[in-house]
């Protein structure tokens, strides 16, 4: 009777295995970074509003964080008044600073006006960040599914 004996080196496998984990984790890093920046591009082009003066496009950014296994990332605007265009207002008073006037031009009446206080009608909200962010949940598992395929051939 005979034996047929083989040697399998685990360590060696292993190593080959945490290499692989390795550049699997990196695409997927990468991909998750691409979708970020297409999802801000997404956002900085269809916004949804229209811009009168810019500041809230050029407020508005994205941000990655790697990590080893897990990567974090945020897309958002820094405008002050962002928040007040992402979500939907109340109807409310405008009223001016410590007591003073208001001084706007208005289209509907074709000049300039001055007053203590107007009524604002409420907005809706356009939710630009919320869409750039659905987009990007939308894209990233097959983006991934990509990385893996990538790293793993």
């Amino acid at each position: 009777m005979e034996t047929v004996e083989t040697h399998v080196d685990c360590e060696a496998a292993a190593d080959w295995f945490d290499a692989k984990r390795r550049q699997v984790m990196l695409r997927i890093d990468g991909a998750f970074a691409d979708t970020l920046r297409d999802a801000y591009n997404f956002m900085r082009g269809n916004p949804g509003f229209h811009s009168r003066t810019g500041k809230l496009s050029a407020s508005m950014f994205w941000q990655h964080i790697p990590g080893t296994g897990t990567s974090k990332g945020w897309l958002g605007a820094k405008a002050s008044y962002a928040l007040w265009v992402e979500e939907s207002t109340k109807p409310h008073w405008i009223t001016g600073k410590n007591g003073g006037l208001l001084h706007f031009y208005s289209a509907k009446a074709g000049n300039w006006i001055t007053c203590r206080k107007v009524w604002h009608p409420g907005t809706t909200g356009r939710q630009f960040v919320e869409r750039a962010a659905y987009r990007a949940d939308m894209w990233l598992p097959n983006r991934c599914a990509e990385a893996v395929e990538k790293a793993l051939s």
